[in-house]
C-alpha cells in the first residue's frame, strides 16, 4: 500500500486530500451562504457556531473585547467556519472509507 515516490501510504495520502477537498468545499458553501443570505445565515450560524464563540470568548483577552468590534467577531465566524468544515470533511472522509471497506468485506 506505499506508493514508490511518497513516505506515506498511498492511500492515507488519498484520504487526507479528500479531507482537505471536501473541507474546503464546505468553508466555501458555508462563507458563500454567509455572503447570500445575510440575515438569515448570521442568525443560522450563531446557533451552530455557539460553543465556538464561547470558546473564543474564554481565549480572547477583556480588553479586545469592545462592543461593536466587527473585525474580531469576523475572525470568530470565520475561524468557527473554518474549523467546523474540517471536522465536518474528516467525518465524511472517515465515514466514507469505513463504509467502503465494509462493502468489500460484505461482497
Amino acid at each position: 500500500n506505499v506508493h514508490p515516490d511518497r513516505p506515506f501510504p498511498w492511500a492515507m495520502n488519498v484520504r487526507l486530500s479528500h479531507c482537505a477537498l471536501v473541507s474546503g468545499c464546505l468553508c466555501g458553501l458555508a462563507l458563500a451562504l454567509t455572503v447570500l443570505f445575510d440575515r438569515t445565515a448570521t442568525r443560522g450560524l450563531e446557533i451552530l457556531l455557539r460553543p465556538w464563540f464561547a470558546l473564543c470568548e474564554m481565549l480572547t483577552p477583556d480588553s479586545w473585547q469592545a462592543t461593536g468590534h466587527v473585525l474580531l467577531g469576523m475572525i470568530w465566524l470565520l475561524s468557527g467556519v473554518a474549523v467546523y468544515s474540517l471536522i465536518l470533511g474528516t467525518i465524511w472522509v472517515v465515514l466514507r472509507a469505513t463504509l467502503k471497506r465494509r462493502a468489500r468485506s460484505v461482497g
